[in-house]
């Protein structure tokens, strides 16, 4: 799902590896006897103009990097003074030589602590999709590596202790690192609701009990997913934590342009869940 800094799609990664799936992008919903209170609702790739666009039915902010470090600031600045006191950071200019990417994981860090941002800052992502070509097809031992080079870095810093690393991979039955993170999702738009009960009852057979999901939900064009059976499963499952839609924003990749939630017809059913994760009231 990661994007770029003309706002980019790469289409098939962003679909969750693609596949010709039929599957219908909605599906039976069995409500829980009552909604959770203790989740998470929030747009994956927040800029600063989405941030405001969101903010009454949004509880976290999940900080692109595509725009640079500058526009992750921006984000960051307004989501904390709109009240919003979860964030998760795509990792800017990361590499997998934990080396070489030290050094600058530790500078960026500290400008965002100078600026009284890390305080918001409840995990990190550092690397989107390890388990696609696009990523480097990535080894369980290169993640894990890595991971624990970030781990290292955020003990430097007392708002960082005991933070958490969060990843979206493509729901391919490959999870290279899956030990090393605490906030773990997949994403295969082309299967509906279907990857529910496939992949993410996967996942949750690897996880531990202190592991958390993270549901990815693609309500942008041309999937345009329906997202009451994911919050029907995040009601029902403890380990569920986010749920995470892609993507607000209408985006561009080589000429071909892709509607965001925003402008697409979907904006309604997923403020009205956002809205209800988040208990605020309120129209949408």
């Amino acid at each position: 799902m990661r994007l770029v800094l003309a706002l980019c799609l790469l289409l098939a990664a962003c679909g969750g590896g693609g596949g010709g799936g039929s599957a219908p992008v909605s599906g039976p919903v069995s409500p829980p006897p009552a909604p959770r209170t203790d989740l998470w609702f929030a747009y994956f790739g927040h800029n600063a103009i989405s941030v405001n666009e969101t903010a009454q039915h949004t509880n976290l902010l999940w900080a692109a990097d595509w725009a640079g470090v500058s526009e992750q600031i921006a984000a960051l600045t307004h989501a904390k003074a709109g009240g919003i006191t979860n964030a998760i950071l795509m990792v800017p200019a990361y590499t997998m030589d934990p080396s070489a990417a030290e050094g600058e994981v530790r500078f960026w860090l500290q400008r965002l602590d100078n600026l009284g941002l890390l305080d918001i800052v409840i995990a990190l992502a550092p690397i989107d999709e390890p388990n696609t070509p696009r990523a480097g097809n990535r080894t369980d031992a290169e993640v894990t590596a890595k991971n624990a080079m970030l781990r290292r870095v955020m003990e430097e810093f007392p708002r960082m202790k005991d933070r958490k690393l969060a990843v979206i991979y493509a729901c391919n039955g490959d999870w290279p690192g899956i030990r090393s993170y605490d906030l773990i999702g997949c994403d295969h738009y082309d299967r509906g609701c279907g990857v529910l009960r496939g992949y993410y009852d996967e996942l949750r057979g690897l996880m531990t009990q202190e592991q958390r999901l993270i549901l990815v939900v693609g309500g942008a064009s041309p999937w345009r997913q329906d997202p009451a059976c994911f919050a029907s499963y995040a009601d029902s499952t403890p380990q569920v934590k986010l749920l995470l839609a892609f993507i607000w924003q209408t985006v561009t990749d080589e000429g071909n342009t892709y509607a965001g939630i925003r402008d697409n017809g979907m904006r309604k059913p997923y403020c009205d869940t956002g809205r209800v994760i988040v208990g605020r009231a309120g129209p949408c």
